[in-house]
């Protein structure tokens, strides 16, 4: 069975003086996952995310936190990007050639002062399978 990524909430607001936000990612499936949250250079400056990397396990859910600098009201989004990954992939290299990669869209709304409560919505991810993977891992035996 393949697997997907849902976020919840689907939306961060934060107001313009900064903040934090707290959201959940889900595994839905039976394969392990790896993922990847991708900013646009222009938003290094305003974001942080941990982690930015990592893998998650069928059925569990890792909690990602963003936070966002002071600065101009705008409307941004980050992407999150996730494939199946196999035994002894590493996250911080490239996905795996022939992947199929996985999507999800966190919509960023920056407000003048304090953030509204939002109704916990959830995205939902594309179901990925490993199939098409280009993956060999030389196993060494000591």
């Amino acid at each position: 069975m393949p697997s997907r990524l849902i976020i919840v909430p689907a939306r961060m607001q934060v107001s313009e003086s900064g903040g934090t936000t707290k959201h959940r990612l889900i595994c839905v499936g039976d394969k392990r996952l790896a993922f990847k949250v991708k900013l646009k250079q222009k938003y290094f400056k305003y974001y942080t995310v941990s982690p930015v990397i990592g893998f998650i396990q069928p059925g569990t859910t890792r909690e990602l936190v963003f936070t966002r600098k002071a600065g101009k009201i705008t409307h941004d989004y980050l992407v999150i990007q996730y494939i199946v990954a196999p035994p002894g992939y590493d996250p911080r290299q490239p996905f795996i050639k022939g992947s199929k990669i996985g999507k999800l869209k966190l919509k960023i709304s920056v407000v003048e002062g304090k953030p509204k409560a939002l109704p916990e919505t959830a995205a939902n991810g594309k179901f990925v399978s490993e199939e098409g993977q280009e993956w060999s891992k030389t196993v060494v035996s000591v």
